[in-house]
């Protein structure tokens, strides 16, 4: 078995008898029935007589092309195995398959478009590839299989300060280009808040000086000061006098 290559089941083989003898395919010659899948990719038919035939495919497996052309082979001895190929010894019978392209769109809400990576995964899981965006930020992948893939954003360091977008499912066609954008948002910064400027505290009024109490008429206790406070002037009166 070559490693390689990948068994093929559900296609449908003919098998034709060279009637007229000549090798070359043509509406005289006649179908004597279908081959047996009797394993994934294996196809068979025994208690061939010794002559000349052709085998044709009628059905190719899905995602891929028929081949139109017939294989002539000959069994000349008893118990003889052919083996029928349509190209290169050991490959056994090849079908293209069908082909389609993927192209991927990138952008950001900060109109980044380079260094972001994407992981491109078939259905079957037999392809699976990790793409970098260029400056531009449009991947081309040309060549891949019809079928279903998945396209998921890889986190990297590219898109580390970024929200990633959910993933995408898309199906390429035979001989179409699949498109998916993915557009990744840049969350703003948060601005801290500028605490309240405190209020500057009113002044503190200044006392007023207590006005001095007025001696009245009978007050005995303001008389007694006011008397304290006169002898003292004269006395000091008296000192400045000597």
């Amino acid at each position: 078995d070559n490693p390689f290559l990948h068994r093929l089941p559900g296609a449908v083989f003919e098998l034709y008898e060279d009637t007229n003898g000549d090798k070359a395919f043509d509406e005289g010659d006649a179908l004597i029935g279908e081959l047996t899948e009797t394993d994934e990719g294996f196809h068979e038919m025994s208690g061939l007589l010794a002559k000349g035939y052709f085998v044709k495919e009628k059905t190719a497996p899905e995602g891929h092309k028929l081949d139109l052309n017939a294989y002539y082979f000959e069994i000349t001895t008893d118990g003889q195995v052919v083996v029928v190929e349509n190209g290169e010894a050991g490959r056994g019978f090849v079908n293209e398959a069908y082909r389609g392209n993927l192209k991927i769109t990138k952008d950001s809400s900060d109109g980044r478009k380079d260094g972001f990576a994407f992981e491109v995964k078939s259905e079957d899981g037999t392809y699976c590839e990790t793409f970098t965006s260029p400056e531009d930020g449009i991947i081309l992948i040309e060549g891949l299989r019809v079928g279903k893939y998945t396209v998921t954003e890889v986190k990297n360091k590219a898109s580390e300060d970024y929200i990633i977008p959910d993933g995408a499912t898309v199906e390429i066609k035979a001989d179409e280009t699949a498109e998916v954008s993915f557009f990744n948002e840049k969350p703003e910064e948060e601005t801290p808040e500028t605490p309240d400027t405190p209020e500057t505290p009113d002044n503190p009024t200044t006392p007023s000086n207590p006005s001095k109490p007025v001696p009245q008429t009978g007050d005995d206790y303001n008389l007694y000061i006011w008397i304290g406070v006169l002898g003292a002037a004269v006395i000091g009166s008296g000192v400045a006098l000597f």
